[in-house]
C-alpha cells in the first residue's frame, strides 16, 4: 500500500510514519477480529470438472493485497463488463462492491457499479437460497451486513451476477456468483487515499459464501497465492490461482499441515501450532498452549488481511525473552519504536537475523529477514503482543511472504513451500 507505484500510495509519508500507521492498522485488525470471535462465542452459547483455470491478478502492496475483479454484462457501446480492485481478505467470506445510488459510500476512483444496467444482475429472493440467512430480508430481497476493522460496516442486498476472470490460456472465464451490492458502507479508511481504487472486498475465508466455495468444481476446493516480501516488487502483480492451477513447481520442498475447524468461526483458517523456535532453539511451550480452550477460545489463525504476527501476551513474554537472549551478544535493544516492541540498531547485519520457526502439526514454517522491518536507525521485528483471549496467535502476511500457500478446503489441509514471489507467480 505504501509503494509509489501502488494505487493505494498515501503520499509523502516518511518510512517511520508509514510503519507506525501499519502498526496501528494491525492493532485495529486484531481488535476487530477478537470482537467478531467474542460475538460468535455469545451466539453459540445461546444455541443448543476440468475447465480452463481461473486466475485473478493481485496487486501486491506493502501490507495489503488487491485482486482485479470484473463484474456484469453490458452491451455496446459500453465495455462488456466493469473491472475494479477488491481487497483480498481470508478472514471474511463475502464478495461485495459498492453500487449506484448507495446511501452511504466511501470515495472510490471508479464509478459506482451500475447494477441496474447489467443484463445478468438478479436479486437473491428472500428465503429461497441457502446463502440467504433466515431473518435477513427486506422488501422480499435477501440482505447482508458485514463488519470489519475500525468499526467499518457494509450493508446491502445479495444478488447473482456474472463475473469474468483471466484464464491460463490468456483468455477469460465467466462464472455466476452470489455477491453483495453495497448500499450502506461506513467507517472504511479507503477514502483517505486519493485516488482510491478500492470498490469492495473479496472474501476468501472458509464460510459458505466464500469465493473459493462458490467456484465449486471450477476450483476443486483449491486456492493458492504467493505474497512478495515487504519492500520488494511493490505494486507488481502476482496471481490468485484456483483448481489445478493452484500447484507447486517441481523440486519444491512441500510441507503440509491440517486445517482446524474453529469452534467460534467457520470463516477463519486455523492451524495447529505446537511450538516456536528462535534461531533453531525450541522455546518448549507447554502442550496445548496455542490450542483451543474448553470455551472455544484460543487457536492459531493464518490471515492475509493482517499485516503482522501477534501472540497473546502471556505467551509472547517467552518469545520476547528468547529474542533478547539471541541478540544479547550483538548489543542492547533499543526502546520500542513506532509501536514495535522489539527493535535493534541498524548495525545488526541481515546475515545475523535469527530464523523464526512456527512448528505446526507435521510442518514447519520458517521465516527470517522477511519478518524484520527496517527503519533508518533501527530494525524491528514484525511480531508483537495482543491482549485478547479469543485467539492465541495470528500469523499475518509478513510471515507468509516468499512462500507459496495452497489451501485445500475439501481435504481441509494447508500446504506451503519456499518460493520467490516475483511478478507473475
Amino acid at each position: 500500500m505504501d509503494s509509489p507505484e501502488s494505487p493505494l500510495y498515501p503520499g509523502n509519508l516518511t518510512l517511520e510514519q508509514r510503519l507506525e500507521r501499519l502498526h496501528n492498522q494491525s492493532i485495529a485488525y486484531i481488535s476487530h477480529m477478537a470482537s467478531i470471535l467474542e460475538t460468535s462465542l455469545s451466539r453459540n452459547k445461546s444455541k443448543k470438472i476440468d475447465p480452463e483455470w481461473i486466475r485473478s491478478p493481485v496487486a501486491s502492496n506493502r501490507n495489503y493485497f488487491m485482486a482485479v475483479v470484473s463484474i456484469g454484462t453490458f452491451g455496446p457501446p459500453q465495455i462488456s463488463y466493469r473491472s475494479s480492485y477488491m481487497l483480498l481478505d481470508t478472514g471474511s467470506d463475502l464478495l461485495w462492491t459498492q453500487c449506484e445510488n448507495c446511501k452511504h459510500c466511501f470515495t472510490q476512483a471508479s464509478p459506482l457499479y451500475p447494477y441496474t444496467h447489467s443484463k445478468s444482475f438478479k436479486y437473491l429472493p428472500c428465503n429461497q437460497h441457502p446463502m440467504c440467512y433466515p431473518g435477513k430480508c427486506l422488501h422480499d430481497k435477501c440482505t447482508y451486513k458485514m463488519t470489519y476493522v475500525g468499526s467499518a460496516e457494509a450493508e446491502g442486498y445479495l444478488a447473482k451476477e456474472r463475473f469474468t476472470f483471466n484464464s491460463d490460456t490468456a483468455g477469460t472465464e465467466t462464472v455466476e456468483l452470489v455477491f453483495g451490492c453495497g448500499f450502506n458502507q461506513k467507517n472504511f479508511g479507503f477514502s483517505k487515499y486519493n485516488p482510491n481504487p478500492i470498490t469492495g472486498i473479496l472474501g476468501l475465508g472458509n464460510g459458505p459464501r466464500s469465493f473459493v466455495k462458490q467456484l465449486g468444481n471450477r476450483a476443486q476446493g483449491l486456492m493458492s497465492y504467493c505474497i512478495p516480501p515487504w519492500g520488494g516488487n511493490q505494486g507488481s502483480s502476482t496471481f490468485l490461482r484456483f483448481g489445478q492451477d493452484a500447484q507447486f513447481s517441481r523440486g519444491q520442498q512441500i510441507r503440509t499441515t491440517p486445517l482446524i475447524r474453529g469452534p467460534l468461526s467457520e470463516t477463519h483458517y486455523y492451524v495447529e501450532l505446537l511450538d516456536i523456535s528462535v534461531a533453531g532453539r525450541r522455546l518448549n511451550y507447554p502442550p496445548g498452549s496455542f490450542g483451543f480452550k474448553i470455551d472455544g477460545k484460543g487457536g492459531t489463525i493464518l490471515d492475509t488481511g493482517a499485516p503482522l504476527v501477534t501472540i497473546r501476551r502471556d505467551l509472547y513474554t517467552t518469545f520476547k525473552l528468547a529474542v533478547a537472549d539471541y541478540f544479547a551478544p550483538l548489543g542492547e535493544p533499543r526502546e520500542a519504536m513506532y509501536g514495535f516492541d522489539i527493535c535493534y540498531s541498524t548495525d545488526v547485519l541481515e546475515s545475523t537475523l535469527p530464523t523464526i520457526t512456527f512448528h505446526f502439526r507435521s510442518a514447519n514454517l520458517e521465516v527470517k529477514s522477511e519478518v524484520f522491518i527496517k527503519f533508518r536507525h533501527c530494525v524491528c521485528l514484525g511480531v508483537g503482543p495482543h491482549d485478547f483471549d479469543t485467539f492465541a496467535v495470528l500469523i499475518g502476511n509478513i510471515a507468509q511472504s516468499n512462500n507459496r500457500f495452497v489451501y485445500n478446503v475439501n481435504a481441509y489441509s494447508l500446504s506451503f513451500a519456499k518460493e520467490e514471489c516475483k511478478p507473475g507467480s
